[in-house]
């Protein structure tokens, strides 16, 4: 095979080696959608500003001005900066592993994740509504699924008859179907610049089973006998293509086309406009506050982590937390225990001169010698409170009956 690399090296720009790259490191192993990404940041983000700089120019300073820059004047979404940073860091990472750099540039970058997107949720009363509207179009099925799954758009559309599993009442997420750029830009006039791809979904945990409930999987036996009449209806012009969202023709429904039925579904019921992933996340917040455990839906959902899901959809654990709150209320609003204050005894000895020796028991370091029978008791009492203040572990008070006293002693207890 005839290598395609630059001979001097020394003398490549960072735009050559970034298409370079993308082509012969990534493009084999990249889904479209993610090819369609990085081609997009080389084009319309990288090569214009830096693209013509050699590779060996490249430091962290420059990088973290041109984001900057990005960001205060051109406005760009701070997401969007760390996505391409993230590709811009993978490319150089090839040239550090072959020796063209000895650091990776794009390693030492301070950029912010920028503030987490408003989430739209349908409430329980437009859900409702929205529901009944459903029942007056042709694809309010797919609606009513979408709200009791939280499937993505792109999964829906994918769906196939063999992915439904009537006798285990599972549904199972394969693949996606999606309108995306091509990967060969076209080069004749007029020709189309996208096309349907139907692939696997965009990670691992996307491909997944998804419980359906009873009702659900009745709905999609139905639809069904929809398809079943179509097919009568066209005849030879009827396509089976085991999809699973169809057109009166048996063939897939694009992801665009769709959304103009859910608009008109949205229409029917009188409602303001929601987006169609709106509707996966009503899924997330009803399914959280009907008590599921953020496990369970973060694998139903197709999520990377459970701190991800529990961070998307914190606004519901607002309402969670305030009832786990008030369940401390009747804890807060106890009856008071009435407490007897604690009394402890106190020995009081007359001695040889007539004096009286006051000494505690419980205390032994508190005693105290003098004539005022009174004035002693309150000396004792008040250094007792004084050791119960600053005691880690109060003493037991010891019971009077147990006080063994001589003729000369006296015992008595004081409440402290």
């Amino acid at each position: 095979m005839r290598d395609t690399a630059p001979n001097r090296f020394h003398t490549i720009t960072l735009g050559e080696w970034l298409d370079m790259c993308l082509e012969i490191y990534m493009k084999h192993t990249l889904k479209q959608s993610t090819y369609n990404s990085y081609e997009s940041y080389i084009r319309v983000h990288l090569k214009p500003a830096l693209g013509g700089l050699a590779l060996q120019d490249i430091t962290p300073r420059l990088l973290q001005q041109y984001y900057n820059y990005k960001a205060e004047t051109e406005g760009l979404a701070p997401k969007t900066l760390v996505n391409i940073n993230l590709f811009l860091h993978k490319a150089l990472s090839f040239a550090v592993s072959e020796g063209y750099l000895q650091s990776n540039p794009a390693e030492a970058i301070n950029l912010s994740r920028g503030h987490k997107p408003q989430i739209e949720i349908l409430t329980r009363d437009e859900q409702a509504q929205l529901i009944r509207a459903s029942y007056q179009h042709r694809y309010g099925v797919f609606v009513r699924l979408t709200l009791f799954t939280g499937l993505r758009l792109g999964e829906l559309l994918g769906l196939r008859w063999e992915d439904i599993d009537f006798q285990m009442g599972l549904l199972h997420v394969r693949r996606t179907l999606n309108r995306l750029n091509k990967k060969e830009r076209p080069t004749t006039l007029g020709e189309a610049t996208t096309e349907i791809v139907i692939q696997a979904p965009k990670s691992e945990n996307s491909i997944r089973s998804i419980p359906l409930l009873p009702s659900v999987a009745q709905d999609l036996l139905a639809w069904k006998s929809v398809q079943a009449n179509d097919r009568l209806a066209v005849g030879e012009q009827y396509c089976d293509s085991g999809m699973l969202v169809t057109n009166p023709y048996g063939g897939y429904v694009e992801p665009r086309t769709f959304k103009d039925y859910y608009n008109q579904i949205l229409e029917l019921g009188g409602m303001r406009h929601f987006t169609f992933h709106a509707l996966r996340h009503t899924f997330a917040s009803r399914a959280m506050e009907q008590g599921m455990d953020p496990k369970t839906l973060s694998v139903i959902l197709g999520h990377y982590s459970v701190s991800f899901t529990l961070d998307t959809y914190a606004h519901v654990l607002v309402d969670h937390k305030r009832e786990g709150m008030a369940l401390m209320e009747d804890l807060y609003n106890m009856v008071p225990i009435s407490t007897q204050p604690n009394s402890y005894p106190l020995v009081i000895t007359t001695q040889e001169d007539g004096t009286l020796l006051f000494t505690a028991p419980d205390f032994p370091a508190i005693s105290f010698t003098g004539t005022d029978m009174q004035g002693g008791i309150q000396y004792v009492r008040e250094r007792i409170e004084d050791e119960l203040l600053t005691a880690v572990m109060p003493p037991m008070a010891t019971p009077i009956s147990q006080i063994t006293i001589a003729a000369n002693q006296l015992a008595v207890q004081i409440a402290v």
